[in-house]
């Protein structure tokens, strides 16, 4: 009869039949107050509950009643870790599996108690051993080696038999994690990463797992947040240190990107890795501290640390200027057969860079045209996609984005810096961030990932997800806007500056949205901007900018749509063109400053005093006074522009 009323209780715990359970266990100790099976079950009951004061009290009587029951110390071992006690929870697991050496969840519990005692070492020693007893490990070898071989079909259904009978089993729900990313399968990637994290709050791994995922998503500030928690749970990670610090510096935040470059540097392993030196070197660049920054790159290529990016790096300073040893060392190490295609790209921007500034321009050229011709045959570009999905973001601008005048719960307003790169937006962004009223930021990603999947579709058949959006969820766009970017204005102006070239394309949405932000289109000679980006490396991005034909007609695409916003939105964006703002400066900077409703400061006029950080291409060049050579520098390269001068003749 006990084993019965036993087992049916067993049955309603699993069904999370609490109350029920409870009555058969209390039914079973009246005729045996010290049936430790009813009462270690109905400790677990009491824990389900939530009844944890109750529940600490059952189990300590079945361990006196019988001392060597493991199950009663792994539960009192949980009902600690849910009270943030791993210094009680760790001993209590320790015992479960000294008297069950063969229990996984025990071990599994004690690895996790390990580790927020910061025993690391332990902990991943417990989870190794509670792994191995797992059921489901042969199984999850079998799908693994389906994985290995492309066979998803397998993997799957091997997965979701495991999940069948353990619903949290992590290593399954990552391979299903991994089969959704194989098969372009992103909201359920994403699930369930979150899950695991969910799982295990206190897993490093998962939470850079995770951050991984949105690494690749470029979700570069969802990717700092689940870092910070991996760094947080393991100090010791140089791995996430690093990838925690990228992330920083990829979303402008360079104080806090140095800060966890030098954590990384500290750690043993990462003392002497590349990436924490150069990732020191380019926060400090980006804070203007480039005498520093120059130290480290010239040190790098000393000690033959990465010596072709450091070469690069220091040309992208642009004010840098080379000496002819650095140049014959650039050839040199070009020409060796070891230099690999990504060095030899490093290097022929470099050395194009150095004969560049010695005016020798036709040699040159033949190093950006080599540069530029590897590095197209490493990205993806399709100019017929971009077309498409401009024409699908005016479409729905005309259903959408009609002007409105609407009440505003903005508590600050961007100012929205938008163009093709090369094209004076940094100069724009320091003049305006030189004004006691404005903040500067970085080229903040925010407004085009809430966007660029509302504004585009896959097809003709089906509209932009934003023509079913009701006027409410439109405005919450705005809102989901100004919430992303406020870690990046700690100081709290009324105006900050969004300096993403690409919002060109999300004017329409921007107005809606953020009626009064205001926009700012920096525009410069089409010749001068083109050859500006082909001589520019960029590491990320900008994949229109390695073909001259694509950059010509990439440019004609953005001026095709913001000739759209001249019609849809008159009035909405001021253009400035950087030819008239060299050469009539005060004047420009006036208009640009009242079009933003900011009184006029002496400080804009003498931006390059201003001190700030700046992770742009330009970031030296507008720390000094301004300089017309630039423009019509298109000329040294007039042989080579043939094409591109047809291309706009022909616009």
């Amino acid at each position: 009869m006990q084993d019965q009323l036993f087992t049916q209780a067993l049955t309603l715990v699993q069904n999370n039949q609490l109350q029920q359970a409870e009555s058969l266990c209390k039914r079973g100790l009246q005729g045996n107050r010290q049936n430790v099976n009813m009462l270690g079950l109905l400790g677990v009951i009491q824990l389900k509950a939530g009844r944890l004061s109750e529940a600490e009290n059952t189990l300590k009587n079945v361990i006196n009643i019988e001392p060597r029951f493991a199950k009663p110390y792994e539960d009192l071992a949980v009902l600690h870790m849910q009270q943030q006690q791993p210094e009680k929870a760790a001993p209590l697991f320790k015992r479960a599996t000294e008297l069950e050496p063969r229990s996984g969840p025990a071990w599994f519990g004690l690895a996790h108690a390990l580790k927020a005692l910061g025993k690391m070492a332990e902990a991943q020693q417990a989870l190794e051993r509670s792994a191995q007893l797992s059921p489901a490990k042969q199984a999850l070898q079998k799908a693994e080696q389906a994985w290995k071989q492309s066979d998803f079909s397998t993997a799957r259904a091997v997965s979701n038999q495991i999940l069948a009978r353990e619903p949290n089993n992590i290593p399954a729900l990552h391979m299903l994690a991994k089969i959704e990313t194989e098969e372009g399968h992103i909201p359920e990637t994403e699930r369930l990463l979150k899950k695991v994290c969910e799982l295990a709050p206190d897993s490093a791994k998962s939470m850079s797992d995770l951050a991984r995922f949105y690494t690749v998503q470029h979700r570069h500030n969802e990717a700092v947040n689940y870092l910070q928690r991996s760094v947080d749970l393991d100090q010791t990670n140089s791995e996430a240190q690093l990838a925690l610090a990228n992330a920083l510096l990829l979303l402008g935040l360079s104080e806090r990107a140095l800060q966890a470059y030098e954590a990384a540097a500290a750690l043993t392993e990462a003392a002497s890795s590349a990436n924490a030196i150069l990732g020191r070197a380019h926060a400090l660049r980006a804070l203007g501290r480039s005498d520093e920054s120059v130290e480290i790159y010239r040190q790098c290529i000393k000690q033959d640390i990465r010596p072709a990016e450091s070469y690069w790096c220091l040309s992208s300073l642009r004010t840098y200027a080379f000496a002819d040893t650095d140049l014959k060392s650039m050839q040199q190490l070009r020409s060796v057969p070891e230099c690999s295609t990504s060095d030899q790209v490093y290097l022929d921007f470099a050395i194009a860079k150095a004969l560049d500034d010695k005016q020798q321009f036709d040699q040159a050229w033949r190093h950006y045209e080599r540069a530029n011709t590897a590095r197209r045959s490493e990205v993806y570009y399709d100019g017929a996609t971009v077309e498409n999905d401009f024409n699908s973001i005016m479409s729905a601008s005309v259903k959408r984005f009609t002007p409105q005048i609407e009440n505003s719960t903005e508590t600050a307003i961007p100012i929205f810096i938008v163009g093709m790169p090369r094209s004076g937006s940094t100069l724009l962004e320091q003049i305006l961030v030189s004004h006691s009223q404005v903040e500067g930021t970085s080229e903040l990603p925010y407004m085009l990932s809430l966007g660029k999947h509302l504004l585009t579709s896959a097809d003709d058949r089906h509209p932009p997800p934003i023509t079913r959006l009701s006027d409410q969820q439109i405005k919450e766009v705005g809102a989901s806007y100004l919430q992303a970017t406020l870690q990046h204005r700690p100081q709290g102006t009324p105006f900050f500056i969004d300096k993403m070239p690409d919002n060109f394309q999300m004017i329409g949405l921007i107005a809606r949205v953020l009626p009064q932000a205001k926009i700012i289109d920096a525009r410069r000679d089409p010749l001068d901007t083109c050859i500006g980006n082909y001589r520019q490396f960029y590491p990320q991005g900008k994949t229109f900018t390695y073909d001259l034909f694509e950059l010509g007609e990439y440019y004609k695409q953005y001026k095709r749509i913001m000739e759209h916003w001249d019609v849809q939105l008159p009035g909405k964006v001021l253009r400035i063109n950087y030819e008239e703002l060299i050469n009539n400066t005060e004047n420009e900077i006036s208009r640009l400053l009242s079009f933003c409703n900011l009184a006029w400061e002496e400080p804009c006029l003498n931006f390059h005093k201003t001190q700030r950080s700046i992770n742009s291409a330009s970031s030296e060049q507008v720390r000094q006074p301004l300089y017309n050579t630039a423009i019509g520098f298109w000329r040294h390269y007039e042989n080579q522009l043939e094409e591109l001068k047809d291309t706009f003749q022909e616009s």
